[in-house]
């Protein structure tokens, strides 16, 4: 027929899977600590911990495991100056915070010119300081996963964690989830009183009734 498209499939490649960056870095923070680089072990490490879901984890074995590294990194990051850690991680250049009330490159820089940006950042408590006014993602990203482990490890030891602390003395309620171990249904504990909330998920729309 006059006109007719002759059509052909080309077969693609298939994609390269996507690297499982929690494994990259391990390997990375490993040879890092072999070698005793103080700067690649904090890199490595720092994004490691970043991607790691430590506030899952319930095993005490995992969880001090997790804390010891945490607090290895914490020591390492303490020897190194404000200006070797930049180097490692760049102050994200945001210039918007004062608007939105929110940290940004200004404010972390403002904190930064305190310092003497030769000088090894210190102990922990002043690491930690270093590290609440920094701004970067994979570093906010570290100091969440190590207080939620921090958090974790004074559950397990049957002490009061620092965000437990933290929502007692503001008077805010906090809710525990529980789940049926017969029936599968899952219930929201509310810590002062004890009452407890069936947790409601939306059905999927395959299976709504046909009419």
């Amino acid at each position: 027929m006059k006109g007719q498209w002759n059509l052909k499939l080309i077969k693609g490649s298939t994609p390269d899977p996507k690297p499982d960056m929690k494994a990259v870095w391990s390997n990375s923070l490993h040879k890092s600590a072999i070698k005793n680089s103080r700067m690649g072990t904090v890199l490595s490490g720092i994004k490691y911990v970043a991607i790691s879901d430590m506030g899952s984890h319930t095993y005490m074995d995992q969880i001090e495991n997790d804390f010891e590294l945490i607090s290895n990194l914490m020591e390492l990051i303490g020897l190194l100056t404000p200006r070797e850690f930049m180097q490692l991680f760049p102050i994200t250049k945001t210039y918007d915070g004062e608007r939105w009330g929110e940290k940004d490159y200004f404010y972390a820089m403002d904190h930064i010119n305190k310092m003497n940006i030769d000088k090894p950042i210190g102990e922990e408590r002043q690491v930690f300081d270093f590290l609440w006014d920094y701004v970067n993602w994979d570093v906010t990203s570290f100091l969440i996963n190590a207080m939620e482990n921090l958090d974790n490890l004074c559950n397990v030891r049957g002490i009061t964690g620092p965000m437990d602390k933290f929502i007692e003395e503001s008077g805010l309620t906090t809710y525990y989830s529980h789940t049926d171990e017969v029936t599968g249904q899952e219930y929201l504990i509310n810590s002062d009183t004890g009452e407890t909330t069936p947790v409601k998920r939306p059905k999927p729309r395959y299976l709504n009734p046909v009419r």
